[in-house]
């Protein structure tokens, strides 16, 4: 059996690799991506078992609306883990997520917060 997958959605390289290193060691699969339209493609492909999702992502569609195109195109959609250097983007928009299920990760993030992150999503299987 595969090991699960985690897709990472982020513009920047150091920080994606830095995340691709953390959960290779844990055990995942990793794919990194810079944009929504990529993003959505590849779980055409593949579902993942989870998504890390830059809030502000560039490009057609931004994280959140990202997220919002997953949950409607995506089933069972995967557990989302926003990454942003602001929480204050994600509460003034957190009603267009409804009913998504979703953390949130400073960015940068270390291993401890990664870990916080990955136990408020896991009553969502990460298998």
């Amino acid at each position: 059996m595969d090991a699960p997958k985690v897709l990472i959605v982020l513009e920047e390289e150091i920080l994606s690799s830095g995340l691709q290193v953390q959960f290779k060691r844990a055990g995942y699969r990793t794919e990194v991506v810079v944009s929504s339209e990529a993003a959505l493609e590849s779980m055409l492909d593949e579902i993942p078992s989870l998504v890390i999702l830059h809030v502000g992502l560039k490009g057609h569609l931004d994280g959140i609306e990202t997220a919002i195109a997953i949950h409607q195109v995506i089933l069972p959609p995967p557990p989302i883990i926003f990454l942003d250097d602001s929480l204050i983007v994600l509460k003034h928009r957190s009603k267009e997520l409804y009913p998504i299920q979703y953390a949130y990760l400073p960015k940068p993030c270390t291993v401890e917060e990664l870990t916080a992150a990955l136990a408020e999503v896991s009553e969502i299987r990460l298998v």
